[in-house]
């Protein structure tokens, strides 16, 4: 135990200087390893603060811990996000996205690129040459379901691509109100006067089920 003692003040400099910082260091780096193991990231291009919250073009800040830590983020919890959260838009790199307030972890972006599309029920407005393009739906940065939206009345009223069936020989078009197209439709669509996707729907004979 002398010669312990003895080495320990002999050695104090050494032992300040250099094995301490040493300790802490390699303390440090274990604790933010555990730390960013077991946090959930969501990717932005947009500014942030200092702790990583996202700065909106609203000057609005929108809190990273609003992602809800969990396994079970996939298309029935965005579904469950699209009827029962509310979601807020802004503009990452110009390009229009949605967010879910209640977990942010849930994104809705629209595609720059447009192609040409023709059907019966989108040619009843005044401007009758409508388009499409893609609205991608994304869980923590990663994209997990690609749909198709319709710009109608040139580029007045915006509405996701109805489904079809043929019955007695007769096209019929029609939205599923349980599914993700729809439900999106309702949170990013332009109705303009007509007011609601229900509105579109009886202009365009399309039926909702």
């Amino acid at each position: 135990m002398d010669k312990i003692i003895f080495w320990l003040e002999q050695n104090l400099t050494l032992i300040g200087t250099i094995i301490i910082p040493i300790i802490l260091f390699t303390l440090k780096q274990l604790f933010d390893k555990h730390k960013k193991s077991s946090s959930v990231s969501i990717k932005t291009k947009g500014p942030t603060t200092f702790r990583g919250d996202i700065i909106g073009r609203d000057k609005n800040i929108y809190r990273t811990e609003n992602i809800i830590k969990s396994d079970d983020h996939n298309l029935d919890s965005f579904l469950d996000c699209l009827k029962n959260s509310e979601w807020h838009s802004d503009f990452v790199d110009n390009n229009k996205m949605w967010f879910c307030n209640k977990d942010i972890a849930y994104k809705i972006e629209i595609s720059n690129k447009l192609d040409n599309y023709t059907a019966s029920w989108a040619e009843k407005y005044p401007n009758e040459t409508p388009s499409k393009t893609k609205v991608y739906l994304s869980i923590n940065g990663t994209k997990v379901k690609e749909l198709i939206f319709i710009l109608l009345d040139g580029g007045n009223l915006f509405v996701p691509l109805p489904d079809t069936e043929t019955i007695n020989e007769q096209l019929i078009y029609y939205w599923d109100k349980e599914s993700l197209k729809y439900n999106v439709g309702k949170i990013i669509g332009l109705f303009n006067s007509y007011g609601s996707l229900e509105a579109i729907a009886e202009r365009s004979n399309i039926e909702i089920r």
